[in-house]
């Protein structure tokens, strides 16, 4: 993402979406306190700020539109060579795909 452009989609559409104001930051948690001081919108992973939506401590806008993003499990070692690590990695592409997953959405453990 370049910085003051989101990119954000709807299925087939996608849209450069040009974003200014008078604060700016690079840290998400201190965007998320702007937001949740009222101070602007943010532009995060909706898991990571479900809680908050829960609450109504903020509000979602938008929310036909998203922005894709990855997560990464990042270990040492090949992931074959260990049982404990390989089950771990699994169980949290699982929870992922059933808490984040949407059904045209794929997963994939690498």
């Amino acid at each position: 993402m370049t910085h003051g452009i989101w990119e954000l989609g709807n299925g087939q559409e996608k849209k450069s979406v040009k974003v200014s104001g008078h604060l700016s930051s690079n840290s998400g948690e201190i965007v998320l306190q702007w937001a949740l001081e009222g101070k602007g919108i943010m532009l995060r992973s909706e898991w990571d700020v479900l809680p908050f939506l829960e609450s109504g401590k903020l509000v979602q806008v938008l929310p036909e539109y998203a922005q894709s993003a990855n997560i990464w499990a990042v270990y040492r070692e090949p992931l074959y060579r260990s049982m404990k690590l390989r089950v771990c990695v699994e169980f949290l592409a699982a929870w992922c795909q059933q808490r984040l997953g949407k059904p045209d959405e794929g997963y994939q453990v690498m």
